[in-house]
């Protein structure tokens, strides 16, 4: 069970101490479970704090691609950039250099440090394919462009066959395998069709 907590956090606040103190308060109520142990997750950040989820992301990549991983399988549509490509097209996607847009132009950027290091890349997403190009080779804020990519499925098939086809692409496991998709119902069908992958 899930609740979300409208909660005011200052700019200049330290996030990892402002956690810890709404899980303290989750843990000390009766009425919480103890296993699992209470989360807290902030979300909806600033400008001043877009950093802070860029970097927040990017840690959880790192962690998990240390651990014998080795293909990270990203969605497009609030993952790569904001906003949905089918609904806004090329021009009205969030991804600049300030705003709501730098958190996804700097998460790229981490990104394209993983490939830097023999990270296999690839892309997972429900859309046009000749306008998922178009944005990869054409939009001036892209950090990842399509020659980034060891593989691309942008089509409307199952996110779970795309994946099962990417992984035989590129001749990996699907233990090797980290995914990162904006939506609980995508993650949630690729963790029910394959418990080796890591969501």
């Amino acid at each position: 069970v899930s609740l979300t907590l409208n909660v005011s956090v200052g700019y200049d606040s330290d996030v990892d101490q402002v956690q810890a103190i709404l899980c303290a308060a989750a843990a000390a109520c009766e009425r919480v479970l103890k296993d699992p142990a209470p989360a807290a997750y902030l979300a909806n950040f600033g400008t001043d704090g877009l950093d802070r989820l860029a970097e927040v992301y990017a840690t959880y990549v790192f962690a998990v691609l240390g651990k014998t991983k080795k293909c990270l399988v990203c969605d497009l549509d609030n993952t790569l950039w904001g906003g949905v490509l089918g609904e806004v097209g090329i021009e009205g996607i969030e991804l600049s250099e300030d705003g709501i847009g730098r958190a996804y132009k700097d998460f790229q950027r981490e990104i394209l440090g993983l490939r830097s290091v023999g990270t296999l890349l690839a892309l997972n997403s429900k859309n046009d394919h000749d306008e998922v190009v178009e944005v990869l080779d054409k939009h001036p804020e892209m950090v990842l462009r399509l020659a980034a990519f060891n593989a691309v499925r942008a089509n409307w098939k199952s996110k779970a066959d795309n994946l099962q086809e990417i992984a035989a692409e590129l001749n990996i496991g699907l233990d090797s395998v980290v995914v990162v998709d904006d939506s609980p119902f995508e993650c949630e069908l690729i963790r029910r069709a394959f418990p080796e992958v890591t969501v």
